[in-house]
């Protein structure tokens, strides 16, 4: 699916998303990635289109919003229907922020104790 064109808040989010991972101290960029985040939802939200935002009737959906040039960021909508879900991930070392656009989500969180995660024990 090719990336849909950028909508002016989108673009204004993707110009701030730009300025906050300019700065490479992890705790400072995801603080600017996030306040971005809840100004554009609060400004009212992004206008994806009704293809965007379908679910697909047997698992989420992920469309591309956005893919940093420089290899920094993407921006992805993740659709569910109701009832889906993801199976238990991990994010391999790659942090992420996730913001409700519509509805509601519930996030399990896990903390690996002991063994090693990579070796898988």
């Amino acid at each position: 699916m090719p990336t849909p064109a950028l909508s002016p808040n989108l673009a204004d989010l993707i110009r701030r998303l730009d300025q906050a991972v300019a700065d490479r101290n992890d705790e400072s960029c995801c603080r600017a990635v996030k306040q971005a985040l809840i100004e554009t939802i609060a400004a009212g939200g992004l206008s994806l289109d009704a293809g965007t935002m379908a679910p697909t009737p047997d698992r989420y959906a992920r469309r591309l919003l956005h893919r940093d040039p420089h290899g920094r960021y993407t921006v992805i909508a993740m659709v569910w229907g109701p009832g889906q879900g993801t199976p238990l991930h991990d994010h391999a070392g790659i942090w992420c922020v996730e913001c409700v656009f519509r509805g509601r989500i519930h996030v399990t969180s896990y903390a690996v104790r002991g063994g090693d995660p990579e070796a898988g024990i």
